[in-house]
């Protein structure tokens, strides 16, 4: 979506990098799913929606189906098939 890393604070970096993780961890958990449920923590405010939106590119690209949840920062169900 076009956000260099050139481009980013320090803190966004830091988030940037946590997402990266992330998404490398749903990608190596998920490789056979058929579809993916996931929760979405709520944006900070201030946040650029170009680096959110570039996030959730990175989470989904070549990912088997998934639903993206807005969530609230909160756990109410854990379910382990």
């Amino acid at each position: 979506l076009g956000t260099k890393l050139d481009e980013l604070n320090n803190e966004e970096r830091l988030k940037t990098n946590f997402q990266l993780r992330l998404s490398e961890v749903v990608r190596e958990r998920s490789k056979d799913a058929s579809i993916i449920f996931i929760i979405l923590p709520i944006p900070d405010t201030g946040l650029r929606v170009r680096l959110f939106c570039s996030w959730l590119d990175m989470l989904s690209a070549d990912m088997p189906p998934m639903v993206m949840m807005r969530g609230n920062n909160e756990n109410v169900l854990t379910f382990f098939c």
